[in-house]
């Protein structure tokens, strides 16, 4: 199913478990509930994608778009994200646990709520991104660049922030323990 073209598809409750959907266009897809468990979805294309407590654990992601998606309590444990393009998205309350999220741009993503423990964000984009409530325990963050981001009661727990930018943040009620801020950039920051 490489490079299918699925646009506006009705996918609810679709199982595509270990389906290879790589540079698939799935633009403005209805894939509520859906299970996408190890699918491969590198290169595809998903902008406006509707996906509520979709199933995407294990998945390959790299290099997709799935900008302005709404991916609200979708399981994205384990998941491969390098590259992906995830601007705007809608993100609360999702899993992201031990996913790798390094390089992605998630710049004006809501990630409220959103549990990303042991989640690899090397050298992400995530300026003005909305992270309140955001559970973040033991993440690498390492030259990540989180200007003008709220993380308000934030879990910062064991957090690697190497070299990251943090200019303009908001970080009131932070969780702060075992944080590592090494050369990290918080000018103009909201502390």
């Amino acid at each position: 199913m490489s490079e299918t073209v699925l646009i506006e598809a009705d996918l609810t409750k679709a199982d595509l478990t270990r389906a290879d959907l790589s540079d698939a266009d799935l633009t403005g897809a209805e894939m509520t509930n859906a299970r996408l468990f190890r699918t491969d979805l590198t290169g595809a294309r998903m902008e406006d994608v509707y996906l509520i407590g979709g199933n995407f654990a294990g998945a390959h992601m790299s290099w997709a778009d799935m900008s302005n998606s709404y991916l609200n309590r979708g399981q994205f444990s384990r998941a491969e994200f390098y590259g992906t393009d995830l601007t705007g998205a809608d993100l609360t309350d999702a899993d992201f646990s031990r996913a790798h999220l390094m390089r992605s741009d998630l710049s004006g993503a809501n990630l409220n709520w959103a549990l990303l423990a042991y989640a690899d964000l090397t050298e992400a984009k995530l300026i003005g991104a909305n992270l309140r409530g955001t559970k973040l325990p033991y993440a690498d963050l390492s030259g990540a660049d989180l200007s003008g981001a709220d993380l308000t009661d934030a879990d910062l727990t064991a957090v690697r922030l190497v070299e990251s930018n943090l200019t303009g943040a908001r970080l009131g009620r932070v969780y702060l323990q075992g944080l590592d801020l090494r050369g990290v950039d918080l000018s103009g920051a909201y502390l």
